[in-house]
């Protein structure tokens, strides 16, 4: 009889659970792509009902939107609703009082956390933490004045912080006449480089996305420079190596849109300023980077003024916990002082975490006086731990204490950095 009695009730378990299975949906974004976006709304010179949200979002199916030219929080909202997005989360600047701003938002399909508005001057008019905007102190940063900032949200599902600005516009100029306005979008750039560089530090397993209406082109020549100093030989306008050329703390963040044409259309939905390149655009910097395709434009404005801008990762798997999982390389251990020869038999052993062979040809290591080493094609990594020789001595381990930092092909940085010191570097025993 007891025997019976055991056996109904663990049938009544396995029956519960089967049940449990069936009508408790898994959670919709688990090993699926994520997709962020930016769009600049044009909201300042229409109303929402001008917009086809219908047609944006059956193109656009966004985790993560960030919106550009957004007066009110009401406006967001009646956004997101349109869109039949009523349960996501959102925020949105205050960059200035009254309902004619030039605000930036956020609509997250996630949970949004740790919301900082970054602002040249604190009017305390939102609901939101404000933090002052400070000039980064580098020769070519000029002291202007900005009227906008930038706004940051931390996504932790997704172990992401999103950044969202506009800055000032060209109208159209270049040269002298949009030399002041270039100031100031550097200005702002330079800062939000900073909070990146911060945010990473103080975060490394989490990456930053950063998005908006940048006014100035990713490919264009008449504009752009890498050189903050030299604003007549190099290009006057440094905003887009301030993001992804080092320029600032070594800040190196992956350009997801540097493939795409003109982004504004006008009213007349014809691309405008072919040769300048995108001007809404994305830029990833962290674990995610490498996940992330190339970004695409929309089809169309859908209304605005200004086509929108999405980047999809591939399929995303999330831990026991529900939070993002992604696969890591990190280096754990490095052998600076082998027996014999130092050169082609020092090595370095990075531990991947993943389940299948990655390819990584093409990466590279840098060590603290910034030589690198560039694994060559064909360079693969097994699950677990992976010694590499060095077998080119274009960066030779220092026995006196190094650090050594990988880099993916854009060049941005993988993991955190490996530091050894004189007193761990012993003969032919590796330094952890």
């Amino acid at each position: 009889m007891f025997f019976r009695i055991r056996n109904k009730i663990h049938l009544s378990i396995l029956t519960f659970l089967c049940l449990l299975i069936l009508f408790v949906p898994l959670p919709s974004w688990a090993d699926t792509p994520i997709t962020v976006a930016t769009w600049n709304t044009a909201f300042i010179d229409r109303a929402v009902s001008d917009l086809d949200l219908a047609g944006f979002v059956e193109e656009v199916d966004f985790d993560v939107l960030l919106v550009n030219e957004i007066k009110t929080q009401d406006d967001l909202d009646q956004l997101k609703s349109e869109m039949n997005r009523d349960d996501n989360d959102t925020a949105i600047s205050s960059f200035g009082r009254g309902s004619n701003n030039l605000e930036v938002g956020i609509i997250s399909r996630f949970p949004i956390t740790d919301i900082i508005e970054f602002d040249r001057s604190l009017d305390n008019s939102g609901n939101i933490e404000e933090v002052r905007l400070e000039r980064v102190d580098r020769r070519g940063i000029a002291n202007v004045g900005v009227g906008r900032g930038f706004l940051v949200a931390k996504v932790p599902e997704l172990k992401l912080f999103v950044i969202v600005t506009h800055l000032k516009s060209s109208r159209g100029a270049s040269g002298a006449s949009d030399r002041e306005n270039a100031q100031k979008r550097e200005l702002v750039a330079a800062a939000v480089a900073k909070e990146v560089v911060q945010l990473r530090q103080d975060n490394p397993e989490y990456s930053v996305l950063f998005g908006g209406d940048l006014n100035v082109g990713v490919s264009d020549d008449d504009k752009n420079g890498n050189n903050l100093a030299d604003d007549k030989t190099d290009g006057y306008d440094d905003t887009h190596a301030i993001l992804s050329n080092g320029i600032i703390d070594g800040l190196r963040m992956k350009s997801l849109a540097s493939n795409l044409g003109s982004t504004f259309v006008g009213s007349d939905g014809i691309r405008d300023y072919i040769q300048a390149g995108a001007i809404d655009v994305l830029y990833i910097d962290g674990p995610l980077a490498a996940q992330f395709k190339v970004a695409r434009d929309t089809s169309n404005s859908f209304g605005s003024d200004h086509l929108a801008v999405f980047a999809t990762t591939g399929d995303i798997a999330v831990d026991d916990t529900g939070s993002l999982a992604t696969d890591s390389i990190t280096i754990t251990n490095a052998l600076p002082n082998p027996s014999g020869t130092d050169a082609g038999n020092e090595t370095v052993t990075l531990t991947y975490s993943g389940s299948d062979i990655t390819d990584i040809s093409g990466w590279s290591l840098r060590d603290q006086s910034g030589r690198t080493y560039t694994f060559g094609s064909g360079t693969q990594l097994k699950p677990e731990d992976n010694e590499i020789r060095l077998l080119v001595n274009s960066m030779p381990l220092n026995n006196s204490g190094d650090t050594i930092t990988l880099f993916d092909p854009s060049g941005v940085q993988v993991g955190d950095i490996f530091e050894y010191s004189a007193s761990d570097v012993q003969v032919n025993l590796p330094v952890r």
